[in-house]
């Protein structure tokens, strides 16, 4: 964000706040959670002119994470392996295990936040529909004017 800002004149705002790391006892992160896998932010980018106004659009940010609310799988793997989901990438060599756990991860977050509408439910979105969504997660979460409407 800092480089976007100083390099290209973009500001992001997000509050990261909730997909922020909270040790439960002690000063590493093993077993630290999250309290969400994923936030919204602004992106405002520097007016083309002098006179215009500076074009707004928005980010989705999510987070490998862990908030305790993943499968019984997820939360069993992690159990043996406390820096799940930041374990070091020094090892480029996932076993079976590792590689499953970070992929139903994945999958989690992304339905988690899919379905913060409240208007996905066990379908697949076809891509046409995507604007929509977000329009409607932008509005749930800040209040937003839909993107259909400006």
């Amino acid at each position: 964000m800092r480089c976007a800002y100083i390099d290209l004149g973009i500001d992001i705002t997000i509050d990261l706040d909730a997909v922020r790391l909270r040790k439960p006892n002690g000063d590493t992160d093993d077993g630290a959670t999250s309290g969400a896998h994923w936030t919204l932010g602004t992106i405002t980018y520097p007016p083309k002119d002098r006179n215009g106004k500076g074009e707004e659009g928005y980010l989705l940010y999510l987070k490998s994470s862990f908030s305790g609310d993943e499968s019984e799988m997820i939360r069993e793997y992690r159990h043996r392996n406390p820096a799940f989901p930041h374990q070091s990438t020094a090892d480029q060599f996932f076993d079976e295990d590792q590689f499953e756990a970070y992929r139903a991860l994945g999958h989690h977050i992304a339905e988690h936040a899919l379905q913060a509408t409240g208007n996905v439910a066990d379908q697949q979105m076809r891509f046409c529909d995507f604007e929509a969504w977000f329009a409607d997660l932008r509005h749930k979460k800040h209040g937003a004017q839909p993107l259909s409407t400006l």
